[in-house]
């Protein structure tokens, strides 16, 4: 397979929604998984080929977990958008993935009672923000660093908030956590 197969069958796919129309976005029972369709069906089968000789290619990863995503494989969604989110070289596709790993993270810990995935979001958000938002910085991701701190500030306190309900005495330092009345002496 080659770089080029995949542009075809990413086209296919977005030919098929383009005449499809918006019934793209319509939900179908929620959060639950949507048919795949015949063309994002070629596409993962030409991109998983493709990938094979070319893990690193995060461009036809992105595009594998795009169709994860919009047919609600919540698990295939994060298993590739975390791949790209965290690749060395960071690659231009990498803010975005990272925004959409987390929010399959979310889904699978918060809806469908994956809780492993909670725990996977709280030792991901700190690495996210390394390797996304600490020198050398790429201009233009100051509204994701921005949403990655707000998420280690909640986990901190989601953290803070939990020792405390358990008796270990923990007391937040900084944050809503720190006047709710949570601090144990």
């Amino acid at each position: 397979m080659s770089r080029a197969d995949v542009r075809v069958a990413q086209n296919a796919v977005d030919a098929a929604f383009a005449a499809a129309g918006p019934s793209r976005a319509a939900p179908v029972d929620g959060l639950a998984p949507r048919p795949v369709s015949p063309a994002q069906a070629e596409l993962v089968a030409v991109a998983d080929a493709y990938l094979c000789a070319h893990p690193a290619d995060a461009e036809v990863r992105f595009a594998v977990g795009q169709v994860a995503f919009e047919t609600h494989q919540w698990e295939a969604a994060a298993t590739q958008f975390g791949a790209v989110a965290f690749a060395v070289p960071t690659p231009e596709e990498a803010p975005l993935a990272a925004r959409l790993y987390l929010e399959s993270l979310n889904v699978l810990a918060s809806h469908l009672e994956h809780y492993e995935c909670g725990d996977e979001m709280m030792t991901s958000v700190p690495r996210l923000l390394d390797g996304l938002c600490r020198a050398p910085f790429t201009p233009g991701r100051e509204g994701l660093c921005a949403w990655l701190g707000r998420i280690s500030r909640d986990i901190q306190e989601l953290k803070a908030a939990q020792a405390a309900r358990a008796g270990l005495g923990a007391r937040p330092t900084s944050g809503r956590g720190a006047t709710n009345g949570l601090e144990r002496r």
